[in-house]
């Protein structure tokens, strides 16, 4: 099957014209941007621009604009590579949010998960399917986004129920949580997690932890023979100092372009960019831009910066990526 790889449709409306662009993205079995060489699957949908910048009449058709100032409307689907079939569909809505039910398949065909968006968040309930067909598991998420999700049944791949209707002793690899595809063992109440709980990768204990009602009280790491403490399950990385450090590096280090500034252009540029496991800033995108002069100045300061207080995961540092507001005001 061939598609191509970029595909331009201008379309007219009573007021503005808009472009829509047919796109192809590659990506490996975790999920990162990679040649199509090394791909697993491939992403294709269509993407428009922003609204502001149509308003603006500051729109662009160019690989980067694509990529940075671009979003998705209507259906995504992804492919694997292997087989072309299909391995999973979403619908984004016109303010660049998925929205609705979500469906994931095996390379086999058969339905993974069917689980459903809301403002770009996964929502309500969530079912997941092994590749024999059988049911998996079904958590139900939070109306607050930061609040989690409940374990409503959950089944081994031979049908074995471990919980139902929120109440059992869980022996669980689920696609949720910080770390997918752990397996986690422990009692689950009124579909939360209480009391103790274990961790294993490749069936060896990493973690222990202490839940109250859903509630994480404090875990163990277990690491080379060490055990690691932790009090939280995620911290996020933090700029040496504080954010006023952060604010007077910027006015320090920070030009407004001339140009922007006869131009009258301003504006917020998004930056995205990793911070690795010894606090190291790099591999630095733009997530969103509002012109390429306000946005390559945003690009060369924040490269500039020192290194972070790197982010921590049960206890271990991580790479996190992290999305950072550059301020452009006349």
């Amino acid at each position: 099957m061939k598609i191509p790889i970029l595909t331009v449709f201008v379309l007219f409306s009573h007021f503005v014209a808009f472009t829509q662009v047919q796109v192809i993205e590659y990506y490996n079995e975790e999920g990162h941007v990679v040649e199509k060489e090394k791909s697993f699957y491939y992403e294709v949908g269509v993407k428009i621009p922003r609204l502001i910048d149509v308003l603006k009449k500051n729109v662009e058709v160019s690989p980067a604009a694509i990529k940075y100032n671009y979003q998705y409307i209507d259906t995504v689907k992804t492919y694997y590579v292997a087989t072309n079939s299909l391995r999973s569909l979403v619908i984004f809505e016109e303010n660049g949010m998925r929205q609705g039910v979500y469906y994931e398949f095996h390379p086999n065909g058969k339905l993974r998960e069917k689980a459903f968006f809301l403002n770009n968040v996964r929502a309500q309930t969530s079912s997941a399917y092994y590749e024999s067909g059988k049911p998996h598991y079904v958590i139900r998420y939070s109306t607050d986004a930061n609040s989690g999700f409940n374990i409503i049944s959950y089944w081994n791949p031979i049908g074995i129920k471990f919980v139902s209707e929120g109440n059992g002793l869980c022996d669980c690899i689920l696609k949720a949580g910080i770390e997918h595809g752990l397996n986690e063992k422990g009692k689950v109440v009124d579909g939360l997690k209480d009391s103790i709980w274990f961790g294993f990768i490749h069936d060896t204990l990493s973690f222990k932890e202490t839940y109250s009602k859903g509630k994480f009280i404090e875990g163990k790491r277990f690491l080379n023979q060490t055990e690691v403490p932790y009090k939280s399950l995620e911290e996020a990385p933090t700029y040496k100092g504080g954010l006023n450090a952060l604010a007077k590096f910027l006015q320090k280090n920070m030009h407004y372009p001339s140009d922007a500034r006869r131009g009258g252009i301003e504006g917020k540029v998004f930056i995205s960019f990793v911070i690795d496991k010894d606090g190291t800033p790099g591999d630095f995108e733009i997530a969103k831009g509002v012109h390429a002069i306000l946005d390559n100045e945003a690009l060369r300061v924040l490269k500039l910066m020192p290194g972070w207080n790197p982010g921590q995961q049960r206890g271990v540092a991580v790479k996190v990526r992290y999305i950072l507001p550059v301020n452009f005001d006349l």
